[in-house]
């Protein structure tokens, strides 16, 4: 059994205000470069917890290209199924950051990962079995996703994204074994304004109805879980005061969770898991921490959190 991840990896270009950002301005602040790209944010919180990942990607010819392979290598990363593109350079992702933490604007240049085919993968059908996890990055051309849902084995994974890419989905909830969504995407998936807690509780009892088995939904306080037929809430009870970078808060939660899993942990572990691996990401520089259960085990002693099962 192992877990595969299909996905892009950016060079991540961070710039975070020292103040309040002024708009039409040069602003001060710092700026770093990280490896990123939600595939391999997720590959490698999962392999910080677990280990056994293979990561396939489409690296650039570029400079960059290089350094991205190459750092992916360094991380750990099983490389095996990946490519280098002969045309396209890397793919680059801009973010700027408030002197909160929070995105203020980003820029993605995805052309890279755009340019994967079926082709490409179609080799990993027969590899991929039936016991072994599989994460689907949405930043796929959706034909191609729809394919590999439709007809690949193994469990799948899926995180939405964004608002505007979440409706590339649409056509696979069936096959979807866990979706991860916040209240944007969902709304954009489910056709609903999700404005309170029963929007909520309808809005993921309608996925899991389209054939989706568990499904997740962040919120700033925690998440909304709908599975085996039941919806609950979980709140991480932290303040969230010192956010320094909120940039991989999703793909640290959604690695946490799948590497727990994987690891076999019980439901109600795998949420606390994923739950304090987003807040140590939040308060980390970089897009991925270095997470592993016994730090995860520290935040989850100084937190509070609760569970309660809803229903409309």
């Amino acid at each position: 059994m192992s877990i595969y991840v299909i996905g892009a990896c950016n060079i991540d270009i961070t710039a975070k205000g020292a103040k309040e950002l002024v708009a039409h301005d040069s602003n001060p602040g710092k700026i770093t470069m990280t490896l990123g790209g939600v595939g391999h944010n997720v590959a490698k919180n999962i392999h910080n917890l677990t280990n056994d990942v293979i990561f396939i990607s489409t690296f650039g010819f570029d400079h960059f290209g290089k350094i991205a392979y190459e750092g992916c290598l360094d991380e750990g990363l099983d490389l095996k199924y990946s490519h280098i593109s002969t045309s396209r350079p890397q793919s680059l992702y801009l973010a700027v950051l408030d002197a909160d933490g929070d995105m203020s604007v980003g820029v993605n240049d995805m052309r890279l990962i755009e340019d994967m085919t079926y082709e490409d993968l179609k080799d990993l059908k027969d590899v991929i079995g039936a016991d072994d996890y599989l994460m689907v990055d949405n930043n796929l051309k959706s034909a191609i996703s729809e394919q590999i849902f439709k007809e690949f084995k193994g469990i799948k994974f899926t995180d939405a994204i964004s608002a505007s890419k979440a409706p590339k989905l649409l056509k696979s909830l069936a096959y979807i074994d866990l979706l991860k969504v916040n209240r944007y995407e969902g709304e954009r998936l489910s056709g609903m304004e999700l404005k309170d807690e029963k929007a909520i509780f309808l809005a993921l009892r309608s996925f899991m109805d389209q054939g989706t088995k568990e499904i997740i939904l962040t919120f700033r306080d925690g998440l909304y879980m709908a599975s085996d037929g039941e919806v609950w809430r979980w709140l991480h009870g932290a303040s969230r005061k010192d956010i320094i970078n909120a940039t991989g808060a999703g793909d640290a939660l959604l690695g946490a969770y799948i590497g727990a899993t994987y690891d076999g942990y019980d439901k109600k572990r795998c949420i606390a898991y994923a739950l304090a691996a987003s807040l140590m990401t939040i308060e980390d520089e970089k897009t991925v921490s270095d997470l592993t259960y016994a730090k995860l085990d520290a935040l989850l002693a100084k937190l509070d959190i609760k569970g309660e099962k809803i229903c409309y």
